[in-house]
Protein backbone atom coordinates (compact mmCIF):
# COMPACT_ATOMS: atom_id res chain seq x y z
CA UNK A 1 0.00 0.00 0.00
CA UNK A 2 2.95 2.31 0.84
CA UNK A 3 4.42 2.16 -2.84
CA UNK A 4 0.55 3.04 -3.77
CA UNK A 5 0.82 6.17 -1.72
CA UNK A 6 3.99 7.17 -3.44
CA UNK A 7 2.57 7.14 -6.72
CA UNK A 8 0.35 10.47 -5.84
CA UNK A 9 1.15 13.62 -8.10
CA UNK A 10 2.41 15.62 -4.85
CA UNK A 11 4.02 13.17 -3.04
CA UNK A 12 6.21 12.19 -7.03
CA UNK A 13 7.32 15.94 -6.75
CA UNK A 14 9.00 16.11 -3.47
CA UNK A 15 10.54 12.53 -3.62
CA UNK A 16 11.99 14.09 -7.06
CA UNK A 17 13.36 16.76 -5.42
CA UNK A 18 14.77 15.04 -2.57
CA UNK A 19 16.49 12.62 -4.70
CA UNK A 20 18.22 15.59 -6.47
CA UNK A 21 19.63 16.66 -3.61
CA UNK A 22 20.82 13.05 -2.05
CA UNK A 23 22.47 12.70 -5.96
CA UNK A 24 24.08 16.59 -5.49
CA UNK A 25 25.09 16.51 -1.94
CA UNK A 26 24.26 13.78 0.31
CA UNK A 27 26.26 10.57 -1.46
CA UNK A 28 29.83 10.44 -0.39
CA UNK A 29 32.76 9.40 -2.83
CA UNK A 30 35.14 7.68 -0.97
CA UNK A 31 38.17 5.87 -2.40
CA UNK A 32 38.59 1.92 -1.63
CA UNK A 33 41.17 -0.27 -2.87
CA UNK A 34 42.31 2.50 -5.52
CA UNK A 35 38.96 3.17 -6.73
CA UNK A 36 35.90 5.79 -6.35
CA UNK A 37 33.38 4.51 -4.24
CA UNK A 38 29.93 5.53 -3.90
CA UNK A 39 28.38 5.54 -0.59
CA UNK A 40 24.67 5.90 -0.79
CA UNK A 41 21.98 7.96 1.33
CA UNK A 42 18.91 5.83 2.19
CA UNK A 43 15.91 7.07 0.47
CA UNK A 44 13.61 8.79 2.30
CA UNK A 45 9.87 7.47 3.76
CA UNK A 46 7.89 10.16 2.81
CA UNK A 47 4.42 8.24 3.49
CA UNK A 48 3.31 6.18 6.01
CA UNK A 49 0.50 3.75 6.07
CA UNK A 50 -2.41 4.81 8.71
CA UNK A 51 -5.98 4.22 9.65
CA UNK A 52 -8.02 7.11 7.87
CA UNK A 53 -4.91 8.59 5.58
CA UNK A 54 -6.48 8.98 1.98
CA UNK A 55 -4.61 9.84 -1.11
CA UNK A 56 -5.70 10.19 -4.88
CA UNK A 57 -3.66 8.20 -7.41
CA UNK A 58 -4.64 7.82 -11.43
CA UNK A 59 -5.47 4.19 -11.94
CA UNK A 60 -3.61 2.20 -14.92
CA UNK A 61 -4.10 -0.94 -15.80
CA UNK A 62 -0.73 -1.93 -14.86
CA UNK A 63 -1.89 -0.71 -10.95
CA UNK A 64 -4.88 -3.31 -11.15
CA UNK A 65 -3.26 -6.30 -9.73
CA UNK A 66 -1.38 -4.22 -6.76
CA UNK A 67 -4.62 -2.44 -6.11
CA UNK A 68 -7.03 -5.74 -6.10
CA UNK A 69 -4.07 -7.04 -3.38
CA UNK A 70 -4.75 -4.58 -0.98
CA UNK A 71 -8.71 -3.77 -1.59
CA UNK A 72 -9.54 -5.03 1.36
CA UNK A 73 -8.21 -2.64 3.00
CA UNK A 74 -9.15 0.67 0.51
CA UNK A 75 -12.28 2.64 0.84
CA UNK A 76 -12.60 3.87 -3.27
CA UNK A 77 -14.38 6.65 -4.48
CA UNK A 78 -14.10 8.02 -8.02
CA UNK A 79 -12.54 11.35 -8.16
CA UNK A 80 -14.27 14.00 -10.55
Amino acid sequence: MERLMRLEKSAQRILKKLQEKRIKHLNRRTERAGRIWLARARCTRLVCVEAGRSFTIQVTPQLSKDIASVAKHLDFTVAA
